[in-house]
């Protein structure tokens, strides 16, 4: 019997400061997807007249945010997957050690990857001002207070987290069973082609209501409010996951 008790928190913390240093090329995934998103952004996303005599480009941040939420999508994939648990095998763990541990790195992955995705934010901006000779125009998008700044950023780590949770809980249902592997991606490519296919009214307005409802939000807190209580929701399901694999083994 050992001498030496090790606190559930304990554990959590060193396996998730080793899973920090188990992922050495995690910057190098980011740095590609926000040069993808970066490319993508400077084709604008819609332009605009004025009085009929001019026409303004739109530029945006969204596929960057998009490409980093792909991302810690792949990350979040990852962490569920044989190969990579082997690695933990030195630490004294179990199912919800690793759980827990998981999510926090996901928080953090989430928080690296906002960071960086409002700053490509602004490089974008740069490059459409100096490289494309483009003038731009001031406004709050390009010009936005401390407070606006800070907002941006946790509302996007809040939407990355959220999806990250989607891609976790898939992982661990492949894990859970092998079945799922196939039929995740025949659910989504076979709905996909079948949506643009047969242009279902009920699926398109049914998708659209639902992005308006999380992404048409215009109060901070209920915006918030909604992606937390999601991921709350996704993470709590694969918590009971785990908990079944751990009962199982």
């Amino acid at each position: 019997m050992s001498l030496t008790q090790v606190s559930t928190s304990d554990i959590v913390k060193q396996q998730y400061i080793f899973k920090l240093k188990a992922f050495p090329d995690l910057f190098n995934r980011l740095f590609f997807m926000l040069i993808v998103g970066l490319l993508f952004s400077l084709g604008g996303i819609g332009q605009q007249g004025l009085r009929g005599m001019i026409t303004v480009d739109i530029y945006s941040a969204d596929f960057i945010i998009i490409f980093t939420i792909i991302w810690t999508f792949i990350i979040a994939i990852q962490l569920t997957t044989k190969l990579y648990r082997n690695q933990i095998v030195p630490f004294v763990h179990n199912q919800i050690t690793s759980f827990f541990s998981d999510m926090l790195f996901l928080l953090t992955a989430s928080g690296i990857g906002a960071i960086f995705s409002l700053l490509s934010h602004f490089i974008l901006l740069a490059i459409v001002r100096f490289l494309m000779n483009h003038k731009i125009l001031l406004g709050a998008a390009t010009n936005p207070s401390i407070g606006e700044i800070l907002l941006g950023f946790i509302a996007t780590i809040i939407t990355i987290f959220t999806f990250s949770a989607i891609g976790y809980m898939f992982g661990m249902l492949v894990q859970r069973n092998k079945v799922f592997s196939f039929i995740l991606p025949a659910i989504f490519i076979g709905g996909f082609l079948m949506l643009v296919i047969t242009g279902n009214e009920f699926i398109l307005n049914s998708m659209h209501k639902t992005f308006k409802f999380y992404f048409f939000e215009t109060n901070f807190f209920l915006f918030a409010l909604k992606f937390l209580i999601t991921a709350g929701i996704f993470y709590s399901f694969t918590y009971l996951i785990s908990r079944r694999m751990e009962v199982a083994r």
